[in-house]
């Protein structure tokens, strides 16, 4: 399982760690493998009180890229071109 965490009218910030985002998430939800993309779009825009045809989203992760114990995030956009869950 995944947590999903919205952040909304913020900016992305590179500090010492990598990609930070310049506000506190807003939203928050657990993500399982039976969910499919179509699905977690579902649920940010029930949670952004939006539908997608009023309102388009940029989805992007972090992934720590780090070594040893040092934290360093990076930023990867999310799209559904894969297919697939």
């Amino acid at each position: 399982m995944l947590c999903a965490i919205l952040f909304v009218e913020g900016k992305f910030r590179y500090g010492s760690e990598g990609a930070i985002y310049s506000k506190c998430p807003k939203y928050s939800f657990p993500v399982t493998s039976d969910n499919t993309f179509e699905d977690v779009k579902g649920m940010i825009y029930s949670k952004i009180g939006y539908t997608e045809n009023q309102h388009g989203l940029n989805i992007e992760t972090r992934i720590d890229v780090g070594k040893g114990n040092k934290c360093y995030f990076q930023r990867l956009p999310i799209d559904n071109q894969g297919g697939g869950k």
